[in-house]
């Protein structure tokens, strides 16, 4: 099916297509809880591909807003950046973790301990 479309549209529309389709399919899982994400991320670790959560850190247009902003303003923002940051299952640096902990810390002041 891959080869087809390449054929029909080219190499590049095939890829633009992909990575689109990527996107919202990480778009999709944003509200899978944290446990199953956790799990879900361990299989495919084990299986040698790439895991829920660094697919969400590379390719999520929110997580990408959230860092740009520097700032979590709901609940689902909090937890996407809590799945990247507590289950360390994508491959972030040590910066980039510290910055991401940082906004979930100023989150959890804002709406106070009990809520997150």
């Amino acid at each position: 099916m891959c080869e087809g479309i390449i054929k029909q549209h080219g190499r590049s529309k095939a890829l633009q297509g992909l990575r689109m389709a990527a996107n919202d399919i990480v778009e999709d899982l944003a509200d899978v809880p944290p446990a199953e994400v956790a799990s879900l991320d361990e299989v495919l670790r084990v299986a040698g591909f790439v895991t829920l959560s660094e697919l969400r850190r590379r390719y999520s247009s929110s997580f990408k807003r959230v860092v740009k902003r520097g700032q979590i303003r709901d609940e689902a923002e909090y937890y996407l950046i809590n799945g990247i940051v507590v289950y360390q299952t994508s491959d972030v640096g040590a910066g980039e973790r510290a910055l991401l902990q940082g906004l979930l810390d100023a989150y959890e002041q804002t709406i106070g301990p009990a809520s997150a």
